[in-house]
């Protein structure tokens, strides 16, 4: 009799653990196609393979295009220190903490150095005319689809980061 009873409470467990299980997988629904969102980066991570050919993919396409008018091919990469970065960001945890704003991120955008000047002494006067990226705070837009224009936020007072080292293709 007892085994039979714990069969059945057995029995009754996996039903309901499937139950949630399921319930739970109902409410995860996204659009087709969507990506999964998380916030742990081994969600994020692609392979080298993959890396491998989405650059590739960007050379044949934007970057022949913004080369076919250039006398030298433009910058292709950007690196930031590991020690600023986490410095930055950290930076950008306090101080949108400090605006109300409990979930963060930092945007990668597109830019160039002006061609005639120098924006800053810190500017290797190499880069000049080069594009170039940087990274502001935004606050996270929970969509899956990038927005083209750049909106205002509550974040727009807090300084961008820039100076990564460029790397321009050797001269040959």
């Amino acid at each position: 009799m007892k085994t039979k009873k714990n069969y059945v409470a057995y029995l009754c467990a996996a039903g309901l653990t499937f139950a949630l299980m399921s319930c739970n997988k109902v409410s995860e629904k996204r659009p087709e196609g969507a990506a999964k969102t998380s916030s742990d980066y081994e969600d994020h991570l692609i392979s080298r393979k993959l890396t491998k050919r989405l650059a590739s993919e960007y050379e044949k396409g934007n970057y022949a295009v913004i080369n076919a008018k250039r006398k030298e091919p433009d910058a292709r990469e950007a690196y930031f220190d590991l020690e600023v970065l986490e410095g930055y960001i950290a930076y950008v945890k306090k101080r949108a903490l400090e605006k109300g704003v409990k979930d963060p991120s930092i945007k990668i955008v597109l830019g160039q150095y002006p061609k005639d000047s120098l924006i800053d002494r810190r500017e290797n006067t190499a880069y000049k005319g080069y594009q170039m990226m940087f990274l502001v705070p935004a606050e996270n837009p929970k969509f899956e689809r990038a927005q083209v224009s750049v909106k205002a936020d509550a974040l727009d007072d807090i300084e961008g980061l820039d100076f990564a080292h460029i790397v321009p293709p050797e001269r040959k």
